[in-house]
């Protein structure tokens, strides 16, 4: 079952601090929610590993620092969200969709040029 379903929906209003009527002009339910913010929480995900890369710019992973590392940090500030995985089924795609996300950010937004290889 999916933690979104277990949450009552009023609990979670009041803790946003939203009332009900705000609640339904954005969403028609809390699945929809969950879907919401787990796109928006990959996206955030795709968009915080480019962050300190300048496209076309060769970068040596031997010149790796703390900014190369911004999925790290995106992971850690967003963590309540990202411990959902460690539950069956926690929300839709979730199980599915965080690696496709991290396999297509090492596909698109890097090219490898390993010596001796090509």
């Amino acid at each position: 079952m999916w933690i979104v379903e277990r949450l009552a929906l009023w609990r979670c209003l009041n803790q946003a601090s939203y009332n009900r009527s705000t609640f339904y002009v954005h969403y028609q339910d809390k699945i929809q929610l969950a879907e919401d913010l787990l796109e928006s929480m990959l996206k955030g995900l795709e968009n915080s590993v480019g962050k300190p890369y300048i496209p076309g710019q060769k970068f040596y992973t031997t010149k790796l620092n703390t900014p190369s590392f911004n999925i790290n940090s995106y992971i850690y500030e967003n963590r309540i969200f990202f411990e959902l995985i460690k539950y069956d089924e926690p929300l839709p795609g979730l199980h599915t969709r965080f690696p496709q996300t991290i396999l297509k950010i090492y596909q698109e937004q890097f090219i490898y040029n390993i010596p001796g290889l090509f």
